[in-house]
């Protein structure tokens, strides 16, 4: 199946099946952010250890538009689905990911999936 978006988004196809899959109230902001720093924490300390310094910086700023709610609409997802929290991961990482890679290589992104 095919998911034609109208508007530019930065999740992916997974959260774009989530979506379609389950309509219950959307994630907390409080989990939103928690995930972000999580994030960001991560990207500090692997840069530490090998990761790029370009990609980190980038994964931190893109956590700290989370952390104060740049890109709140990037997260529509239900608060509780099946599967240990699979798909509030794969929206977090998936907007992670796209914005990043916006920003170190200016690539447009999210414009369908």
């Amino acid at each position: 199946m095919i998911y034609t978006l109208s508007k530019k988004i930065y999740y992916g196809a997974e959260t774009t099946k989530s979506l379609k899959s389950f309509r219950i109230d959307k994630i907390p902001l409080p989990v939103i952010k928690a995930l972000a720093l999580f994030r960001q924490a991560c990207a500090m300390v692997n840069s530490q250890f090998g990761l790029d310094q370009h990609i980190s910086n980038a994964i931190v700023q893109v956590c700290n538009e989370i952390l104060k709610e740049g890109l709140n609409d990037q997260f529509p997802l239900s608060a509780f689905q099946p599967g240990s929290g699979i798909h509030a991961n794969m929206n977090i990482n998936e907007i992670i990911a796209n914005r990043a890679m916006e920003i170190v290589d200016g690539m447009e992104v999210g414009v369908g999936v």
